[in-house]
């Protein structure tokens, strides 16, 4: 079962994506930075050392200037560069900056930063392995062209390469195109998980204390079915400090196929007691697997009415057309005329193999403000699995 740990980071002000101005030290020949590349980076962050205020110089290999988080320059392999601005680069330029805020997503790292003039290696630069063999390589080629002749060589006279014939000319320029389509292809590589959609909403609850609901919506772009193992919404300032956790989140559809959206949404969590002076941020937490063993439930005759005690309720009928007997995770989604998600629901059934049934789900909206008539449609998915 692959695990993939991920904390995904959406924010209810502006300010935690404004960077952080710093200055770095600099010689009169450049600029020395503590890592030589992205992977010796990006080795240091995986094993969980701090490098905030480090500098490194990368090389661009791709860029995503309309990025949920900004615009976002890669390096190395999981590495994106995030900033509010065009930072003038091109894919295979060499930059150097300084890391001033780095955080974990989807196994991702996404990193604001400043750019450093001059950027040089220097005694103390860290480096990866592969960049040490390319240096050691480099210096041999030096050193053999700065290797004296050897008068009893025998130098061949030159001669001329004969000219390609339009058959093999033509197999050279197919070879170039598809590596071009093949460079193409690699710098569009989706993360597994892809933030499409996110919001949060604060309020007064019903016994008049303040409250929020909060979702994070997930494209699985894997070729598996992905789930969430004890998912959670973490709350935090703008400092990063946690501030809540609701241990309660939960996930419509409870698994997503390959291509699909879920939703890990937080539902009218108290936050009386909850010092939100510096700011009120969401983290969704928890760990996604490879799910296996979950049915899909086939849905029909769907219906849904407000107006109730809690908002919106939803009728239908689930068929169970496995051999397995199943519990059935039947949710919805509410949207408005915009499709702008306003409400979600959740319920448990139980499906024998070969069973259908009738079944009824109900809850309220994101807020208390938002009135139930502004419903327009829902959407409605059901897996069972056999626990």
């Amino acid at each position: 079962m692959k695990k993939l740990r991920f904390g995904i980071i959406a924010l209810l002000t502006a300010t935690l994506f404004s960077l952080l101005l710093c200055s770095c030290g600099s010689g009169p020949s450049g600029t020395v930075v503590d890592y030589g590349d992205a992977e010796a980076f990006e080795e240091a962050l995986n094993r969980g050392e701090n490098l905030d205020d480090k500098t490194l110089m990368f090389t661009v290999t791709e860029l995503h200037p309309d990025s949920l988080l900004g615009f976002n320059v890669c390096g190395g392999e999981h590495l994106n560069f995030i900033s509010n601005q065009n930072p003038d680069l091109k894919v295979g330029d060499t930059v150097g900056v300084k890391a001033t805020d780095i955080t974990n997503i989807l196994g991702y790292w996404a990193i604001k930063y400043e750019k450093i003039d001059n950027p040089i290696i220097g005694e103390n630069t860290i480096v990866s392995s592969a960049q040490k063999a390319n240096v050691s390589e480099n210096q041999e080629q030096v050193d053999k062209k700065e290797a004296p002749e050897d008068s009893s060589v025998v130098t061949e006279e030159e001669t001329t390469a004969p000219e390609p014939t339009n058959t093999e000319t033509e197999t050279i320029e197919k070879e170039a195109e598809k590596e071009v389509e093949t460079t193409t292809e690699d710098n569009q590589e989706q993360p597994p998980l892809e933030i499409v959609d996110s919001n949060i909403v604060v309020f007064t609850n019903y016994s008049g204390s303040p409250a929020v609901s909060s979702y994070i919506a997930f494209k699985n772009n894997t070729d598996h079915c992905i789930g969430v193992n004890s998912p959670r919404m973490d709350y935090q300032d703008n400092d990063g400090k946690l501030i809540a956790t609701d241990q309660f989140a939960n996930c419509i559809p409870q698994v997503a196929k390959p291509g699909q959206v879920f939703y890990l949404y937080s539902y009218h969590f108290d936050i009386a007691n909850v010092d939100t002076s510096n700011g009120l941020n969401y983290v969704a937490d928890g760990e996604t697997f490879e799910a296996n063993n979950y049915y899909e439930i086939d849905i029909s005759d769907v219906s849904f009415k407000t107006g109730g005690a809690m908002g919106v309720s939803i009728i239908g009928r689930g068929t169970n057309n496995t051999n397995i007997n199943a519990y059935g995770e039947p949710g919805a989604v509410f949207y408005d005329s915009t499709n702008k998600v306003v409400g979600f629901c959740y319920g448990l059934e139980g499906f024998d193999a070969g069973q259908t049934k009738s079944f009824e789900i109900y809850g309220d909206m994101m807020s208390k403000d938002y009135d139930p008539s502004i419903v327009d449609h829902v959407e409605v998915f059901m897996q069972g699995n056999n626990y």
